[in-house]
């Protein structure tokens, strides 16, 4: 190849350089990867496919075997058997039927294609088309026009198609049920598609057009960072630079080592690129060394691959890992105790952050293409698994201490996401943000760049470009971006218009085709013209249809308008000055579709910045000439003039707004209008106000308009104004069930029953029913008897008085009983006091009823919903209650008169003392003698409740003086 340097793309948004140049080098030994061989056919399709019959459709040429895939040899013996062949054979007539139905296909394809530009299957298939053709010219004009809409297309995206549709793309026929499809069979095709980039390449290589591969490689290398894409270039390199016999020079094994590391510094850390680093090991340790020099550099270059790969995590680092380990302990078992220990620590993280990484890699779905997003389940959940994995390389999980090779990493992680996500503006703001943050703002300039040409319409790209070339003091580029923008939303606008018209008109004309053939005389009976005005309904329905639609979006992209003209006039005050400024809001204010948000803007940043409260108040007078029926843009005026305290023209401004605005858009300004005369005006006013509100809205809650009255700085209602009622967040919602407060069953009342549903013969739900009780097991409540105690049953007997001291009578016994205890009086006087401890015993009430003082209690109580008051967390309460040490209550000491048990004494060991403590004829080894505290406070001696021993134990004080006595 004379030409063999591929230099980088101009518009590379990467925007990374490499150390290394890439260079179409020589020679090659190995085949090409599985991707290229899967599509590779035998040499004798093609001489079989010039005698076939005309009406045969050809192989893909995609699917034929290219140049570089068969020997030099071969290639020239094959191109002379097809000169041969093509001037013995008479040349084959194609049928017109059998072209004229292609070009009907062709002509489908293309319609589908015109319709929606992001039809995958259509341009498969027209792809496939055109190769059937054979003209080289047309079928890279198809592929030319693919990578236009697909730049990113390397991926393997399968597609189903059906048969009858599709019979010249191949592949693997299985049986799946297609959904929506009338009259068709379930017999599809599952084909592996969009590899439109190394379709490209296999079709050129086939032509041994050299000279077009490379300049392929210079367009999609760099701006395209596929592992795919990257090995067939690696292999075209290899294959190209071959030898007959096989073997390598010394000088083009360092240019195929130098392709390599190329292709290493480019996507060497994409976790899939392990095949490519295993070649690369392979490929050097395959290499003849003739002196001792050259073979110590093949071993120091294997040594610093293997010690680059096994730090990265790749899906194959742990079979490099060992692969590593037997090769240095091969060289010396001494020095390879020192290296792998050297590396030994960055593998295991390697190897932690690879299995930290196959969680974000089993959800991220590569398989697919790039299309505009439709903001669907699944679209969704693949932006945030992206996001999530660009964080999670942010966070350096490598723990790498040079940030270099850190930024390398999340920046190809956000290569890789524009690959498949590439419709998302959050995805490019967030790259050339990262770039911002590392202090490269140009990079973050050509990112922002290629986003918007990818997303002409996003706001969030044009804005921060803006904003960071106002930075960067790059003004005019600023503008220019504002303007790009603008032009592009007009442009959308008009095309909405003009698509709503042509659909309009279509359909006019097509009513007045059917109402011309239907040849209406003078005389038209009424059902036809009953037919008639139905189907004029029916029109005028799709029309008016068709308007509001294109109204809603049109309405849309004039706020998005109205929001650049707003961001463009503040850009250029900042950076030109007021007057520059007012030449924008000049512009933007003849544009036919502004809103008011453009007016309000421009008056306030004169207010604000100019100090020109005349020329603000000059601007809202201009838009108030266009949206004087607008309530929102009637109250920003509105809150200007009350600013300024103009009080003859704020009220000026009411009576204008109310007189020529419809009498249901105009309930906010008299709110607003009523507020201000509560706030700033006199009685008389006021009660005029009322009153022309009233008749205006007659239906409009007294209570609710006065309290809007004193509706003062807050976004809900006063709640002390409306005392126990509820504020209206709680009337839109579900109002809780009233609490059903029954009361105990008289003797002549008969009880309440409950049915089969939990409820009573009132239809409330009683007590003690179950709200499930097909879950839980409870018993029949219809079986039990209620008790009712008589008034003559004499109380329970009191306990006898010990004291001693007379029990008072009369008043003073009263006065000495507890307040909480004392009994209530009116209803709750019916309870019983038991002398004994002052507790009370209520009459039981009937089955499904509530206690009287319950009842009582509950009635007292105010509604729940009225409680604005703090709200406790009732598992936190509980925790402290429960994990708080509460300490018993002192006991008075007490002597123990039952009798001591006679317990023998311990048995003593060999050297007369006892088990456990003491060694021979004295104390043990080690050990100091117990003393009493210890004996009396020992761990098994201790306790709380009824297993406490008693404060003064005789026998334990007993046993413990003996022990001591026989210490000694």
């Amino acid at each position: 190849m004379d030409n063999p340097d591929i230099e980088d793309q101009p518009n590379n948004p990467s925007g990374t350089d490499s150390d290394t140049e890439m260079t179409s080098a020589p020679a090659a030994d190995q085949q090409m990867d599985d991707h290229t061989d899967e599509h590779a056919r035998s040499n004798g399709a093609n001489e079989k496919a010039n005698v076939s019959s005309a009406k045969k459709t050809p192989d893909p040429i995609v699917s034929a075997p290219g140049s570089w895939q068969i020997p030099p040899g071969a290639l020239a013996a094959n191109n002379a058997a097809a000169t041969t062949n093509t001037k013995t054979s008479a040349p084959p007539v194609a049928a017109p039927t059998v072209m004229s139905k292609a070009a009907e296909r062709i002509e489908k394809v293309e319609q589908r294609i015109r319709e929606d530009q992001y039809d995958v299957d259509a341009w498969t298939i027209l792809i496939n088309e055109t190769q059937s053709t054979g003209d080289l010219q047309v079928i890279r004009g198809v592929y030319e026009r693919v990578l236009k809409v697909f730049p990113t297309s390397v991926g393997c995206y399968f597609s189903s198609c059906c048969v009858g549709n599709v019979k010249a793309l191949g592949g693997t026929a299985c049986r799946t049920p297609i959904s929506g499809v009338v009259g068709v069979s379930n017999m599809i095709r599952v084909v592996p598609l969009a590899r439109h980039w190394l379709g490209y390449l296999e079709l050129e290589l086939k032509h041994s057009n050299f000279n077009e591969v490379e300049n392929l490689f210079t367009r999609c290398l760099k701006t395209v960072l596929s592992v795919d894409l990257w090995k067939f270039y690696l292999n075209y390199i290899r294959r190209i630079n071959n030898t007959d016999d096989g073997k390598l020079e010394s000088d083009t094994r360092v240019v195929i080592e130098k392709a390599y590391d190329y292709v290493l510094n480019n996507v060497g850390i994409d976790k899939d690129s392990g095949p490519i680093w295993s070649d690369y090991i392979f490929f050097l340790k395959n290499a003849e060394t003739s002196n001792t020099w050259e073979e110590q550099r093949k071993m120091d270059s294997m040594r610093r691959i293997y010690q680059r790969a096994v730090s990265i995590p790749l899906n194959n680092v742990e079979h490099l890992w060992k692969e590593y380990d037997q090769w240095e302990n091969g060289l010396n078992r001494l020095t390879a105790k020192n290296f792998l220990r050297e590396r030994s620590s960055a593998y295991m993280t390697a190897r932690t952050a690879l299995h930290e990484m196959k969680a974000f890699s089993d959800i991220i779905n590569k398989n697919v293409m790039a299309t505009p997003t439709t903001w669907s389940e699944s679209e969704v959940q693949q932006l945030d698994a992206w996001k999530q994995y660009i964080s999670w390389e942010t966070g350096n999980p490598l723990q790498l201490e040079d940030n270099n090779q850190v930024m390398e990493r999340v920046v190809y992680a956000y290569q890789q996401a524009l690959i498949y996500q590439r419709f998302y503006p959050e995805i490019w703001y967030g790259f050339a943000n990262y770039y911002i943050e590392v202090d490269k703002p140009d990079r973050a300039l050509a990112i922002l760049s290629t986003g918007m040409e990818v997303l002409p319409s996003s706001l969030l790209l044009h804005f921060a470009y803006a904003q960071l070339c106002e930075v960067q003091k790059k003004g005019p580029e600023g503008r220019k971006t504002f303007d790009t923008l603008l032009e592009h939303l007009i442009e959308k606008i008009n095309v909405l218009e003009k698509e709503a018209n042509d659909e309009i008109e279509e359909l006019t004309k097509t009513a007045a085709e059917e109402r011309a053939n239907m040849d209406l005389g003078d005389d038209i009976d009424g059902e036809l013209r009953e037919r008639l005005r139905s189907r004029e309904k029916e029109i005028d329905k799709e029309k008016n249809k068709i308007k509001s639609e294109k109204d809603f979006k049109v309405a849309v992209l004039a706020r998005s308008c109205s929001q650049v003209w707003i961001t463009y006039m503040q850009y250029v005050r900042r950076s030109e000055g007021i007057k520059s400024a007012r030449v924008i809001f000049s512009k933007a204010r003849k544009f036919a579709h502004v809103t008011y948000h453009v007016f309000v803007a421009s008056a306030l940043m004169e207010f604000y910045n100019s100090k020109e409260p005349i020329v603000a108040g000059k601007i809202f007078e201009l838009g108030l000439k266009s949206f004087g029926d607008d309530p929102d843009f009637v109250e920003q005026y509105l809150d200007f003039l009350i600013q300024l305290n103009d009080d003859n023209n704020t009220r000026a401004l009411f009576e204008r707004a109310l007189a020529v605005m419809p009498n249901e858009q105009a309930a906010s300004i008299w709110q607003k209008f009523a507020n201000y005369e509560h706030k700033y005006g006199d009685m008389t006013g006021i009660e005029k106000v009322e009153r022309r509100w009233r008749e205006a809205f007659p239906s409009e809650s007294k209570r609710k308009r006065y309290v809007l009255y004193f509706w003062y700085m807050t976004k809900t209602y006063c709640h002390c104004l409306l005392n126990k009622s509820y504020p209206p967040i709680a009337r839109q919602s579900k109002a809780a069930p009233p609490i059903h407060v029954p009361t105990i069953v008289q003797q002549d009342q008969a009880p309440i029953v409950s049915d089969k549903r939990g409820k009573d013969r009132k239809g409330n739900r009683t007590l003690l029913d179950a709200y499930h009780p097909e879950r839980y097991p409870r018993p029949d409540f219809n079986l039990w008897q209620a008790h009712t105690p008589t008034a003559d049953q004499a109380p329970a007997a009191s306990a006898p008085d010990t004291s001693g001291a007379p029990a008072p009578t009369g008043q003073a016994a009263h006065s000495q009983i507890p307040v909480s205890q004392q009994p209530p009086t009116g209803n709750l006087a019916k309870m019983d006091i038991d002398p004994s401890g002052g507790q009370s015993r209520w009459n039981q009430p009937a089955s499904g009823a509530l206690p009287e003082a319950i009842a009582y209690f509950l009635s007292q109580l105010p509604p729940a919903e009225t409680f604005d008051g703090p709200i406790i967390n009732a598992a936190s309460f509980l925790d402290i209650v429960m994990s708080t040490a509460i300490p018993p209550p002192p006991r008075p000491p007490q002597i123990d008169d039952r009798p001591m048990r006679q317990s023998p004494p311990p048995a003593a060991g060999p050297g007369g003392s006892f088990r456990g403590g003491m060694g021979r004829g004295g104390l043990g080894r080690g050990r100091r003698p117990r003393d009493e505290f210890e004996d009396n406070n020992a761990p098994h001696m201790r306790g709380m409740g009824p297993n406490r021993p008693p404060e003064y134990d005789l026998f334990r004080q007993r046993q413990a003086k003996r022990r001591r006595d026989d210490q000694y």
